[in-house]
C-alpha cells in the first residue's frame, strides 16, 4: 500500500562540508583519478546549499531536496534526478543533457541558459519502505497555497495509473527557460504554466499532454515537436495581442513628445498617448520615457524596459507587465489592479502616494494583481495596497512598508527582512511567514 506524504520520507541532512566532500570524491571518479567514488546523494536534503560549477554527471540524486540550492553552471549530465525536488534552485547555465528529471518539482527555479537536450521530464514516481514495509510515496508539497487555482488539479499533478500505482507530474510552472535547450526531450505529461520560455527551443521534443497554459513563448523553437493534446491555452507566443505601436499614424518618439508638451502644458499643448489594450512588446524599451498620467490598462508589456520612466497617475490595470523592468521608475499613484506582474523588476521603485495639487492623495493599487516572484527590493512602496494580490516569493528586501495594506494577499515564500512594516496590515492574508522587520 502507498503513503503519499513527504513527512515520512527518511531524508539525510547534509553540511556544506559534508556535501564538498562526496562531489571531491565523485569529480575524482569521472576524471580518473584515483579514490574517486560515485556521489550518491539519493534522499539527501540540501536546500540551500551551493553546488556552483562542480561535476555530478552521473551522479544519483533520485529523490533529494534541493529547493533554493545553488546550481548555476553545475554539470548534471546523465544524473539521477528522479523525483527530486529543484524549487526555486538556480540552474542558471546548468547542464542536464540526458538527465533523469521524472517527476521532478521544478517550480520557480531559474534555467536560464540551461541545456536539457535529451532530458527525460516525464511523469514518475519513488518510494521509500517505512517499518512494517508499508511503502511511502515522496511527493513534494504542491498544496494550493503553492499553485495559482488554474494549475492546481489535482489529476494533474498526481496520477493514477492502476491498482496501488501513482505518478508525479513533472513541474516546471513558474521557472525560467530563458534561452534554454531542451532539444529531442521527453516533456510528456510535463506542467509549463506560467514559464518563462523566451527564446528557448524546445525542437524535435515530445510535448504530447504537456500544459503550457499562460506560458511566454516568444521567439520559442517549437519545430518537429510531437503536441498531441498539449495545452497552449492563454500562452503568448509572437503574434500581435492587441494594437501594436508601429500602426500608429506617428513614429512612436513624436507621440512621447507630445505626450510629454500635453502634461507641461496643462492639456494646453500636445495629446496624451493612449496605449490601452495595445501590444508594445516590440518597443523593447521605454527607458527614461515621460509619460506621467499613462493610460495603458489591458496593454502587454512583456519584457519592456522602462528604467527610470516617470509614470506618475499611469493606468495599468489589467495589463501583462510580466518580466519587465520597472527599475527606479517614478510610479506614485499608479493603478495596477488585476494586472500581470510575474517576475516583474521594480527595485528601488517609488510606489509611494501621489499627492495632487488640491492635496489629495492618490494610493498605488496592487489589489488582486498577480505579482509571484516580483522583485520590489529598496522599493518605497507606502501606503500602496495589496489587498488579494498574489505575492508568493516576491522579494520586499529593504523596502519602505509602512502602511501598506496586505489584506486578503496570499503572502508564501514572502521576502521582506531589513524591510520597514510599521503600521502594515495584514488582514485575513494567507501564508504569512519568512517576515522580518
Amino acid at each position: 500500500m502507498y503513503a503519499g506524504d513527504r513527512k515520512n520520507i527518511v531524508f539525510r541532512k547534509l553540511s556544506q562540508t559534508a556535501l564538498d566532500d562526496i562531489i571531491m570524491k565523485h569529480e575524482r571518479l569521472v576524471s580518473g583519478r584515483r579514490e574517486g567514488m560515485r556521489g550518491d546523494l539519493s534522499y539527501c536534503d540540501l536546500t540551500g546549499l551551493d553546488m556552483r560549477e562542480r561535476n555530478l554527471s552521473q551522479a544519483n540524486l533520485s529523490g533529494a531536496i534541493l529547493a533554493d540550492a545553488q546550481l548555476e553552471g553545475t554539470n548534471f549530465t546523465g544524473a539521477e534526478l528522479f523525483c527530486t525536488d529543484l524549487r526555486r534552485a538556480n540552474l542558471t547555465r546548468a547542464r542536464l543533457r540526458g538527465a533523469n528529471l521524472r517527476g521532478a518539482c521544478m517550480q520557480g527555479a531559474d534555467l536560464t541558459k540551461a541545456d536539457l537536450t535529451q532530458a527525460d521530464l516525464r511523469d514518475g514516481a519513488i518510494a521509500q519502505r517505512g517499518p512494517g514495509g508499508r511503502l511511502h510515496l515522496l511527493r513534494h508539497d504542491q498544496s494550493s497555497s503553492h499553485l495559482p487555482a488554474a494549475l492546481y488539479r489535482e489529476d494533474r499533478l498526481l496520477r493514477f495509473r492502476h491498482s496501488y500505482s501513482f505518478s508525479i507530474t513533472c513541474n516546471l510552472s513558474h521557472a525560467i527557460l530563458r534561452h534554454a535547450t531542451v532539444i529531442g526531450a521527453n516533456l510528456r505529461d510535463a506542467v509549463l504554466d506560467h514559464t518563462d520560455c523566451r527564446h528557448a527551443s524546445f525542437r524535435d521534443s515530445n510535448l504530447t499532454h504537456s500544459s503550457f497554459e499562460h506560458a511566454v513563448l516568444m521567439d520559442c523553437n517549437l519545430t518537429n515537436t510531437v503536441k498531441d493534446k498539449a495545452n497552449f491555452e492563454h500562452a503568448i507566443n509572437d503574434r500581435p495581442a492587441g494594437h501594436v505601436w508601429d500602426a500608429f499614424e506617428e513614429p512612436i518618439e513624436e507621440l512621447l513628445a507630445a505626450h510629454e508638451r500635453w502634461m507641461q502644458s496643462g492639456g494646453g499643448e500636445g495629446a496624451p498617448v493612449d496605449f490601452t489594450g495595445c501590444d508594445l512588446r516590440s518597443l523593447r524599451s521605454l527607458a527614461g520615457a515621460k509619460l506621467t498620467a499613462l493610460s495603458a490598462a489591458s496593454a502587454n508589456v512583456v519584457g519592456l524596459d522602462m528604467t527610470g520612466a516617470e509614470l506618475q497617475g499611469a493606468n495599468f490595470r489589467g495589463a501583462d507587465l510580466r518580466y519587465a523592468t520597472f527599475r527606479d521608475a517614478d510610479l506614485r499613484g499608479a493603478q495596477f489592479t488585476g494586472a500581470r506582474l510575474e517576475r516583474a523588476d521594480f527595485r528601488h521603485a517609488n510606489f509611494s502616494p501621489l499627492v495632487l495639487e488640491n492635496g489629495q492623495c492618490v494610493m498605488t493599487n496592487f489589489e488582486k494583481a498577480h505579482a509571484a516572484y516580483a522583485t520590489f527590493v529598496g522599493a518605497n512602496m507606502d501606503r500602496a495596497r495589496f489587498e488579494g494580490a498574489d505575492l508568493r516569493y516576491t522579494d520586499f528586501r529593504h523596502a519602505q512598508l509602512s502602511g501598506t495594506h496586505f489584506g486578503s494577499a496570499v503572502m508564501e515564500g514572502l521576502q521582506c527582512e531589513h524591510s520597514a512594516l510599521r503600521e502594515a496590515t495584514f488582514d485575513n492574508a494567507a501564508d504569512i511567514h519568512l517576515l522580518a522587520s
